[in-house]
């Protein structure tokens, strides 16, 4: 596993709603239907890709993630 793998990983698992998943084609999404805004994800994705900017939490366009 390489490290773009292991981050994805860390921040898909650290979700408890399964809000959080990668789709077919390698990006990670969030779905906003399940995002509680509890702001795991945030803390646990050390490369800052996460923002919370409201209510529901949004992937920033961070090269690792994409």
């Amino acid at each position: 596993q390489n490290c773009e793998e292991e981050i994805k990983r860390k921040c898909i698992q650290s979700c408890l709603f399964e809000a959080i998943k990668e789709e077919e084609n390698g990006k990670v999404s969030i779905d906003t239907e399940k995002c509680t805004g509890c702001a795991l994800c945030v803390n646990a994705c050390h490369e800052g890709a996460i923002d919370p900017p409201g209510s529901y939490l949004q992937l920033r366009a961070v090269s690792h993630l994409q």
